[in-house]
C-alpha cells in the first residue's frame, strides 16, 4: 500500500477535493478534509476551554485573566486567575477526552504555591469530553508515584460546577 501526502495550504484547498477523490476515492478524500478541518491539537483544545471559561467569568461579573504560556513560565502560575472584589481564584485548567485524568505534581505544586503567595483560593477546573465544567481544590486528587489521578466519577461526586464555585461562600 503506498502512503501519499499531499500539502496543501489556503483556500485553494477546496477545489482540489473532486479532484482527490477522482484520484484516491472517497475515503482518501475524506480522510485529508477531516485532518485539514477537524483535527484540533490538545494545546489548541486546551486553549479553547480556558477561553471558554474566561466568558463565563466575563458573563457572571467576575474579571477574569488567561496566563498566556503559563505551562511553560519559569515561575508558577496558574492557567486562570478571576476575582470579584470578594475572592480571588487561581485555576489550572486540565481537559480530557478519557474519562481518567493524569496531571503532573509540578503543575499541582506551582499552584498550590502561587495560590499561598497570591492569597487565592486554588483550584483545579477540569473538563471531560463533552460535559460541563467542574471544579476541585488539589486535595481530592489521587496521588500515584509522578502524577495526580483523578476520574470523571469522582470528580463528579467531589467537583462543585461553574454557578455553584463562583456563588460560594468562603
Amino acid at each position: 500500500m503506498a502512503v501519499i501526502f499531499l500539502f496543501v495550504s489556503g483556500p485553494c484547498w477546496l477545489f482540489m477535493l473532486p479532484d482527490v477523490y477522482k484520484c484516491f476515492g472517497k475515503t482518501i478524500a475524506l480522510k485529508i478534509y477531516r485532518y485539514k478541518y477537524n483535527s484540533m491539537s490538545r494545546k489548541k483544545k486546551g486553549i479553547n476551554a480556558e477561553r471558554e471559561l474566561i466568558h463565563l467569568f466575563w458573563a457572571n461579573d467576575w474579571m477574569p485573566i488567561r496566563v498566556a504560556g503559563s505551562g511553560s513560565a519559569p515561575i508558577p502560575c496558574p492557567d486562570i486567575i478571576a476575582s470579584n472584589r470578594k475572592r480571588k481564584l487561581a485555576i489550572e485548567c486540565k481537559t480530557s477526552k478519557s474519562q481518567n485524568l493524569y496531571v503532573n505534581k509540578k503543575d499541582i505544586e506551582q499552584l498550590k504555591d502561587f495560590c499561598e503567595r497570591f492569597d487565592a483560593e486554588c483550584w483545579l477546573g477540569i473538563r471531560f469530553n463533552r460535559e460541563e465544567w467542574l471544579f476541585l481544590p488539589p486535595h481530592f486528587l489521587e496521588e500515584k508515584k509522578t502524577k495526580f489521578l483523578i476520574n470523571a466519577q469522582r470528580a463528579k461526586e467531589k467537583g462543585v460546577r461553574f454557578n455553584q464555585l463562583i456563588e460560594q461562600q468562603v
